[in-house]
């Protein structure tokens, strides 16, 4: 059995498949990759709120509302977590308190 030589247009034909293939493996993986990273960071800020959340109610006790606990939260909008935690140690918790 003879070996047969590649043309140059042969080689040039592989090469494009194997980049292009390449590419496809690199946009796939950046996409899963992008998907884990985003539902970990989604994850941190739920448990962040959670644990928030149980402060106040150890902290309050039978005096916490959650219903207006919930509206003070939303009423500051889109803060970072340490803002959001400053906001309610600092104005909801001491209003809760003074307001049975």
């Amino acid at each position: 059995m003879a070996a047969v030589a590649l043309s140059s247009d042969n080689i040039t034909k592989i090469g494009l498949i194997i980049i292009a293939a390449l590419v496809l493996i690199g946009v796939l993986l950046s996409i899963v990759i992008t998907a884990l990273v985003a539902r970990i960071v989604i994850l941190v800020l739920v448990i962040g709120l959670a644990v928030l959340v149980w402060q106040q109610r150890t902290h309050l006790k039978d005096k916490f509302d959650q219903k207006a606990y919930h509206d003070f939260v939303l009423s500051q909008g889109l803060l970072p977590p340490e803002l959001l935690k400053k906001a309610v140690m600092e104005e909801f918790v001491p209003a809760a308190l003074r307001h049975p």
